[in-house]
């Protein structure tokens, strides 16, 4: 009988229920209070858990208790590893819900395009927390691929032209409303009757802001917003903004490393943005639904190659995608009302309302394709620190503990180590974490990635009873374990199948046939006995049968009810 046990600091309960190596029932409660802020990061080499631990993580926090609805998710991942948990969460919804839950691959392409500066309904200017990502974001692309951050006076350069633009689009140089360019628009101003409440001279120098507040006044919220997208600011302006002689008194003569001046490389870091850039270099024309809870954005098909400059591509991608799908997660109605008309207060009162006190989640997988651009992981700080106040929590998976730099590692509240044996990352235990040799040695022993029982893995927490290290057990169910799955060969299977028996009876035929959530033995042994007469691949073949064998059933119990 053991005379001592791992205790958790969440006896009370957690949504997320691991066990220890003695098989002790171990629950974690994610976003906890007795956390002081909740930045979460992972560590997992390829085929070590990383998967199914975020999903069964995401899973947890879809069952946290106390939910009364899907809570807000937003899932940034390069390949479908999550499109599974979608899948899984949309089969669980009557089919007037299904667009609650949605997964997203993002195209470089117009059709997808969203202009990051959007501002709230009603909003000549950007939120203070919007004004701090929209300067990182624009940082970013002035970022020098190599060194990994930009010119010292970018960010202050970017600072002042934020403030340029939206002053003019908001005053002086606001955008002319024109017909013909929103029809929706046009049809609503004839058909409500708000076009003849005006005569042809007012139309004719009417703006884009007038039109927006005359239809929100009226009752068309959605209208009212797509009028607004005229109204802002969009990418190619601030390259024009440049030559504002106020930018130009003071830093006209800044000269950076090259030899060039400050304002001609951010002119040309602008002009290459809209240029490779369609997704974010105009006006937007993508829109998530407002009753969208989980999102997860699949990054595979924009992200960049394995280079400096890919590296950057990448980290703008992924800047990107935490904008179109976490903007709203920072309102609160301190930073929201003194930028927009009184005309729109009790609006953005009740949006406030309906997610102030829901707590928030924003998932960041295969961190290590931004190769650590300055950037992007400043935004990650700034909203992990902060993230309490706003109810956010943020994971970051990546392959390594040193694909993290330093300032994330120390700001992490919760570290998980999927697979030992690394030399790199077992220093980075050591130096910055303080872990044990023993501890050390015992992930190198039992963290070798999943087996029949789960996958075990090293979890560190900064609590406020104290630093806990604990080795635990991840085991998932058959269903989830097949929904979860990325290996390619199990991915192809399942999505054969998905097409012709539908995702819920796939995944129970599968956790049937292969309760481990792998198939792959089968696989192999099918291959084995190939011979040259077989006109279809192995997994075709055993898809064939698992379809068989699935109409059969169906047919029997048919009978069985004739």
């Amino acid at each position: 009988m053991p005379l001592q046990r791992p205790a958790t600091p969440w006896a009370d309960g957690g949504s997320l229920i691991m066990r220890t190596p003695c098989g002790k029932i171990y629950p974690i409660q994610l976003g906890s209070r007795l956390q002081d802020t909740w930045i979460e990061l992972g560590s997992a080499a390829p085929g070590s858990g990383k998967s199914v631990l975020l999903n069964s993580m995401n899973i947890s926090t879809i069952h946290r208790a106390g939910n009364i609805r899907l809570p807000l998710l937003t899932i940034i991942d390069v390949g479908p590893s999550s499109s599974g948990l979608i899948l899984l969460i949309q089969d669980s919804l009557p089919e007037h819900r299904k667009h609650e839950a949605i997964y997203l691959r993002l195209q470089n392409t117009g059709k997808y395009a969203v202009n990051p500066y959007d501002t709230q309904l009603g909003a000549r200017y950007p939120t203070a927390r919007e004004q701090e990502f929209l300067v990182d974001f624009m940082t970013l692309f002035c970022t020098d691929p190599a060194k990994k951050h930009a010119p010292a006076a970018c960010a202050q350069v970017n600072e002042m032209l934020l403030r340029i633009a939206f002053e003019d689009r908001a005053k002086k140089a606001a955008h002319a409303y024109e017909p013909h360019v929103e029809p929706i628009i046009d049809n609503v101003l004839e058909t409500s009757g708000l076009k003849s409440q005006h005569d042809e001279q007012w139309w004719s120098v009417a703006t884009w802001w007038e039109v927006t507040d005359m239809l929100f006044q009226a009752g068309f919220v959605r209208e009212a917003s797509i009028a607004q997208r005229h109204a802002v600011p969009v990418l190619p302006d601030f390259a024009a903004y440049l030559h504002n002689e106020s930018i130009r008194q003071i830093f006209g003569e800044v000269p950076i490393d090259t030899g060039e001046s400050l304002l001609s490389y951010m002119r040309r870091c602008f002009t290459t943005a809209i240029s490779n850039y369609p997704l974010f270099a105009g006006r937007t024309r993508f829109e998530l639904s407002n009753e969208t809870r989980v999102i997860s954005i699949d990054l595979n098909d924009v992200i960049g190659a394995k280079t400096p400059e890919g590296s950057l591509r990448t980290a703008l991608m992924y800047m990107f995608a935490r904008q179109l799908a976490a903007k709203n997660y920072f309102l609160r109605e301190e930073v929201v009302l003194p930028v927009v008309p009184p005309l729109y207060h009790d609006y953005h009162k009740a949006r406030i309302a309906d997610i102030q006190d829901e707590k928030k989640d924003i998932c960041y997988d295969e961190v290590h394709n931004t190769a650590g651009q300055e950037s992007f992981i400043q935004t990650l700080i700034k909203d992990g620190r902060e993230g309490r106040k706003w109810g956010i929590r943020i994971v970051c998976l990546s392959q390594y503990l040193f694909d993290y730099p330093e300032a994330l590692l120390n700001a992490a509240t919760a570290v998980y180590v999927m697979r030992g044996g690394n030399a790199a990352d077992e220093k980075i235990l050591r130096e910055t974490y303080g872990i044990s040799d023993e501890a050390i040695r015992r992930m190198q022993r039992e963290a070798v990635g999943p087996g029949p029982d789960g996958g075990t893995f090293l979890a560190l927490f900064k609590t406020k009873v104290g630093f806990v290290v604990q080795l635990l057990t991840n085991t998932v169910g058959p269903i989830e374990l097949w929904a979860f799955s990325t290996t390619l060969e199990d991915v192809a299977l399942r999505n054969r199948l998905y097409g012709r028996i539908g995702p819920y009876a796939t995944r129970k035929l599968l956790a049937e046939h292969f309760p481990l959530g792998t198939a792959m033995e089968t696989i192999e042994y099918m291959r084995v006995q190939l011979t040259d007469e077989d006109e279809v691949s192995v997994v075709e073949k055993l898809a064939l049968k698992l379809e068989t064998a699935h109409k059969k059933k169906l047919q029997k119990a048919m009978e069985l009810v004739l």
